[in-house]
């Protein structure tokens, strides 16, 4: 009878925790997502197909994409909050909106290979085009920065993939070839880069999905996130060379 009550208190209590989450989950959508809703038909149309679009790739377990992207806010949030200098307004609402926006093309890009998987090959050059319209329906002007991140936001993952595997050939090259593409959005980029990869090893709508090993699967991402912020130090320090 004890134990029976132990693990009803346990279940009550993941149960608060699964609530709060999802009350987080929904204040980091509220503002920056509902601004978008409310202003940009584009937006409303990309955010209804997003809704629909299940990932299905070997990282995402399963999730839609609004609630990948959902995600990546509220990792974003947190990663700001926790920062020892604080960000500027300006520079805040730039990350967000790239973060709101960094998959809007997944849904248009994606395939199926013949294990299943969904695919979103190209989703970071095809969203350009479409956030560049969702922000001259809200009347961004400086946005260069925003497109920026939209375009790169996979480019840090795939750089320390190929730290990770040994397979960066002409590292120098391969970092001032980076830097010349974002410029002086170098730590913007990282923000969301941060948060996407968080939302990823935290994922809002996982699936148990067969044949997939998740403890294996999050140290796997760990060891990745090393090798990530290897990269941003290598960046970094050619960065500094460069100003």
């Amino acid at each position: 009878m004890k134990l029976l009550l132990e693990n009803w208190r346990r279940y009550l209590k993941e149960e608060e925790e699964e609530e709060d989450y999802v009350k987080s989950v929904k204040a980091a959508e509220d503002k920056m997502i509902k601004e978008l809703l409310d202003a940009s038909e584009t937006f409303r149309a990309a955010w209804k197909e997003m809704e629909q679009s299940v990932e299905g790739t070997s990282h995402h377990f399963g999730e839609t994409t609004a609630e990948h992207t959902r995600n990546v806010m509220k990792e974003l949030d947190q990663i700001i909050d926790s920062m020892d200098e604080e960000i500027d307004d300006v520079k805040e609402r730039k990350v967000k909106l790239a973060a709101a926006l960094h998959d809007i093309a997944k849904p248009s890009t994606r395939t199926v290979d013949d294990s299943g998987r969904g695919r979103f090959f190209g989703h970071p050059k095809g969203g350009v085009e479409t956030a560049k319209k969702v922000l001259e329906e809200i009347g961004e002007t400086d946005t260069a920065i925003i497109i920026k991140i939209v375009e790169m936001h996979m480019d840090i993952l795939f750089k320390a993939d190929e730290l990770r595997k040994g397979l960066l050939k002409k590292e120098e090259r391969a970092i001032n070839k980076f830097l010349n593409k974002i410029g002086d959005g170098l730590e913007d980029l990282y923000l969301v880069a941060q948060a996407n990869v968080n939302a990823i090893m935290n994922p809002e709508g996982a699936q148990v999905v067969p044949g997939r090993d998740w403890e294996k699967f999050k140290s796997d991402m760990e060891e990745h996130i090393d090798y990530q912020r290897q990269w941003m130090k290598k960046a970094r320090a050619a960065y500094q060379k460069k100003k």
